[in-house]
């Protein structure tokens, strides 16, 4: 069974492991993020009415707000505060979650998670996921 690292809503970045490129990988989530008061899973939620206006401003604008979103790195990033390289090359993780659809590694280095917010915005946010990331192949 493998080892399950915690997904701070409010961390910018969670190290989650080294990945190795065109490797299948299940991906399994569990647990709660609340974003103020809107409480969900790493499948993250649509936009209400008043966060509307906000959309572009997302670190990842196509995916979810709180949606599992993640990004390789060369090298494991300092601190769980740091954000990635001016936003380039998020992937949205968050239809892997469940572990019944594999995911497939685009390139090898670390990779790192995390909800996904406004990134001046995870100041509000709170609870923890559960990640696991297993090899297929």
């Amino acid at each position: 069974m493998p080892s399950a690292t915690l997904v701070h809503a409010r961390d910018r970045n969670t190290c989650i492991s080294m990945l190795q490129a065109g490797r299948v990988y299940r991906l399994l989530a569990n647990g709660e993020w609340v974003d103020w008061f809107i409480r969900t899973d790493a499948r993250g939620f649509r936009s209400p009415i008043y966060l509307k206006p906000f959309e572009r401003r997302r670190r990842l604008p196509s995916a979810n707000w709180f949606a599992l979103v993640g990004f390789i790195a060369l090298d494991p990033l300092p601190d769980r505060a740091a954000l990635n390289h001016a936003g380039q090359g998020l992937l949205d993780l968050s239809a892997h979650v469940d572990g019944l659809q594999p995911w497939t590694c685009p390139e090898s280095g670390t990779l790192h998670v995390f909800a996904n917010d406004v990134a001046n915005a995870y100041w509000n946010n709170k609870g923890s996921i559960s990640l696991s990331v297993t090899a297929l192949t």
